[in-house]
């Protein structure tokens, strides 16, 4: 009986921090980092937006080097720690100076066996305006491609956001520069 209560405990304890993400990039505790930046020619800064707004990450990229960037946090965000959570929005706030450089946003999930599972959202940006992407996820979503891990395609539990990536166009000629503010995974009631 104690081993059922202290399980059940160790679930609740896990479910309860499925909701961490929510970043606002406001305190930088999650440490963000760009993936091969130097190599890539991409930079990424955490500085001050406006009043409203507080603090953005500001992203700066040269497509023609390098076609997509990898933003991820130092520690990875839980999501669900069983099937029954799994189920949900992550969305994120994403301006542009240079909207046609960027052609899409991913969202990559990795898994207790270290298999990621990526899923792309196309976007159509306007030059210095705010755009909310919205992501739904549950155990039905199709990602594609997945890799690593085991790569049975299957979610083994707890499920993490790993990375958010944005893809360019690699026609575009020149420096992109976007902001991103307000990562929040969102759990369906």
């Amino acid at each position: 009986m104690k081993a059922i209560l202290l399980a059940t405990a160790i679930i609740a304890g896990l479910a309860a921090s499925a909701a961490a993400l929510d970043e606002n990039f406001d305190n930088n505790n999650a440490k963000w980092s760009l993936g091969k930046a130097d190599e890539r020619k991409q930079s990424l800064s955490i500085e001050a937006y406006n009043d409203s707004m507080g603090q953005v990450a500001r992203l700066s990229f040269t497509p023609s080097t390098f076609h997509y960037l990898e933003l991820s946090a130092e520690k990875p965000f839980t999501l669900a720690a069983t099937e029954a959570e799994f189920k949900g929005v992550l969305s994120l706030k994403i301006c542009s100076l240079t909207p046609d450089a960027i052609t899409a946003v991913s969202v990559r999930v990795r898994d207790a066996s270290g298999e990621t599972f990526q899923l792309m959202n196309r976007l159509k940006l306007r030059q210095g305006e705010w755009t909310t992407v919205e992501i739904p996820l549950d155990k039905t979503t199709k990602f594609n491609p997945t890799w690593g891990g085991n790569n049975d395609k299957k979610f083994d539990y707890p499920l993490v956001v790993q990375t958010i990536t944005m893809d360019f166009d690699k026609g575009f000629s020149g420096q992109g520069e976007a902001f991103i503010d307000a990562i929040k995974w969102t759990p369906a009631k």
